[in-house]
Order: C-alpha cells, then sequence, then structure tokens
C-alpha cells in the first residue's frame, strides 16, 4: 500500500493553500510547454492527482488544480483517463501497490508491514488516505470499494491462503485502516510525537495473527 514519491513529477506546481476544502495552486517559471511523452505525461498526473486526492479528497480535488499541480494541461486528463473518475481510479490503483507488502515470509508479515507504514517514504501520498477522504461521495464510494477488494483483499487473501484467506485478509484492512485513521487523519494526541514501541509491537503482533492460521 504504497504511493510513489512525488516531488519530482510535482516540481512544476505548487500547493498553495487549502481553502475551504479546496486546494489552490500557484504556477512557477518552469510552468511552460515543453515536450513530452505519453508515459511522462500519465505519471505525473497519476502522481499530481494521488497527492491531491490524500490532502483535500476526492470532492475537494479538481481536474484543472490536478493538472496545474503536475504542470499539464488539464485537457490531457480527459485523453489519458477520460474523466475525474478515471483519473481518481487509476490513482488510487497504483498507490495500493501490495506487491511490496507481500514480498515477506508469512512469519515475518506483521513486522514487515509495519516497518513499510513506519519506515518507508513518509513525503508519499497514503492510500488509505485517498480512500477515507473520498467515502462521502458516491461515485468514488464505489470506485474505492471496487479497487481495494480487486488490489488489496483478493491478492492478499491468495497469498495468505486457506479456506478463510479472504476473511483473514478484510481484517488485515480493518487494522490498518483503523490504524491509519487516528494516526493520520483524526491524529490522537498521545501519538503526537509518533508510534511508541509498544504500540508498535502490538501492531506488528495483531497483524501477524490476522493472517496466522491453515494454510495448503
Amino acid at each position: 500500500m504504497s504511493c510513489p514519491p512525488t516531488s519530482s513529477p510535482l516540481a512544476h506546481g505548487a500547493l498553495r493553500r487549502l481553502n475551504g476544502g479546496m486546494a489552490t495552486y500557484m504556477s512557477t517559471a518552469e510552468d511552460l510547454p515543453r515536450k513530452r511523452d505519453a508515459v511522462r505525461t500519465r505519471s505525473e498526473l497519476l502522481a499530481a492527482a494521488q497527492s491531491v486526492f490524500a490532502t483535500v479528497g476526492y470532492t475537494g480535488g479538481g481536474v484543472r488544480e490536478i493538472a496545474a499541480l503536475a504542470g499539464i494541461d488539464a485537457s490531457l486528463v480527459r485523453r489519458y483517463f477520460g474523466s475525474k473518475e478515471g483519473l481518481f481510479a487509476a490513482a488510487l490503483a497504483e498507490a495500493l501497490d501490495i506487491d511490496r507488502m507481500l514480498d515477506t515470509p508469512h512469519e515475518s508479515f506483521g513486522q514487515h508491514v509495519v516497518a513499510h507504514f513506519l519506515d518507508g517514504e513518509r513525503d508519499s501520498p497514503n492510500p488509505l488516505l485517498i480512500m477515507l477522504l473520498a467515502m462521502t461521495d458516491p461515485t468514488a464510494r464505489v470506485i474505492v470499494l471496487s479497487t481495494l477488494d480487486e488490489r488489496v483483499v483478493a491478492p492478499l487473501g491468495r497469498w495468505i491462503g486457506g479456506a478463510d484467506g479472504a476473511l483473514r485478509a478484510a481484517r488485515v484492512s480493518m487494522l490498518c485502516s483503523g490504524f491509519f485513521t487516528y494516526w493520520k487523519l483524526l491524529p490522537l494526541d498521545v501519538f503526537a510525537n509518533g508510534i511508541d514501541a509498544d504500540t508498535r509491537r502490538w501492531l506488528e503482533q495483531s497483524l501477524q495473527s490476522a493472517i496466522n492460521g491453515p494454510r495448503p
């Protein structure tokens, strides 16, 4: 569940302020027309979309603001993604990189996932924030639920194995969503100085317990 770094692709636009949930941007001298290739343009739009949707949500982030942050003409969003909904779906799908979480033996899953969350890239938008901030919009909610199942719960369930693999994968998703809700979205004062060692161990053990069980 990770996101690509956004510092390089977003160098052509700067987030200026959040005003009533809406993001506004100021252009820089680098926001000049330049020859682009399709892969680079798509990548920059996805990175900008992930940053905006993780900050102000699906409703608060507009296509023009996302394009401005990426330093790209807004008309290219339709060309590459068809619509704002298509851009949101693609940005979330790319952010939900379950493969990195599964690159570990089953017995070290808990420690591996917690290290990925707490010790990984701090500047990368978090896909859980993208999902949580989007749930008030009916269209985005449908996209979130289907993408979460397709990109996280289903592959994690297959990796866990067993008749109840999907159930155990859902428990992992519940733990991760709750943790990030009270760490990032609704931060509790007790975690103001970071996650303490005891809480880290508790999360590691809880995640490990969620996937433990009979496997073929």
